[in-house]
């Protein structure tokens, strides 16, 4: 099975009697072929409350501070998990329900809070959601959790710090302290990283070098 980024993943473990992948979620047409998260399956891994003039998130040509703000979450298992029924709170209040779909081993997913998503492929391997109620994520500070039938997957809370015209995030992604961006970024100091690893690498290749650095190529020189 593709997700809608392109990921594919593997049936997982089949019941011989049953015929169906080990912890799938229930279906009436179709089982999925991951497992039901448990806490820590699933880790928020930057928020973004204070969107600055320039911080066009969502890449929808419009800067806006209220729909430009976004979760994002990153699995960083070694399987895939079912995100069907997991919800997204801010302050306690459910903002956004993720329909029936896998998120793969390493993969991550950004939420954002209104308009539309200009370009999903900008997000690499991230899928790329419209949350279905405005995030409101207040810039003096809150709390955001993930929770599937009342139990929290991951949970943070914030302070003064979110409001600083950029994102905060952990660093390193996914298993880090959390600070603001410009900080965690010590290359290029960006202010978001939307769908990324804190140095715009792909989930979950973070630390590593991009494709096109020359970091660490083969410099010696072939003597006459």
């Amino acid at each position: 099975i593709c997700a809608s980024s392109g990921v594919c993943l593997s049936a997982g473990p089949v019941d011989t009697a049953g015929n169906k992948p080990v912890d799938a979620v229930s279906s009436p047409d179709i089982q999925l072929p991951c497992k039901a998260p448990v806490p820590g399956d699933l880790v928020i891994n930057e928020i973004l409350a204070d969107p600055n003039p320039g911080l066009d998130s969502n890449g929808d040509g419009f800067v806006d501070s209220g729909q430009d703000e976004f979760v994002e979450l990153v699995n960083p298992t070694n399987t895939a998990i079912a995100i069907t029924g997991v919800e997204l709170k801010v302050k306690g209040e459910t903002k956004h329900t993720f329909p029936y779909e896998c998120l793969g081993s390493g993969q991550g997913m950004v939420v954002f809070s209104g308009g539309s998503i200009g370009d999903p492929d900008a997000y690499l391997s991230s899928l790329s959601f419209i949350s279905t109620k405005s995030l409101k994520l207040t810039n003096s500070g809150g709390g955001v959790s993930v929770e599937l039938a009342g139990v929290v997957l991951d949970t943070m809370s914030y302070g003064s710090e979110a409001g600083k015209d950029q994102s905060v995030t952990r660093y390193p992604d996914m298993t880090g302290e959390w600070m603001v961006h410009g900080e965690a970024d010590t290359r290029d100091a960006k202010n978001m990283s939307p769908g990324t690893c804190v140095d715009g690498n792909a989930f979950p290749l973070c630390g590593t070098f991009p494709a096109d650095s020359d970091v660490g190529a083969d410099t010696t020189e072939t003597l006459p």
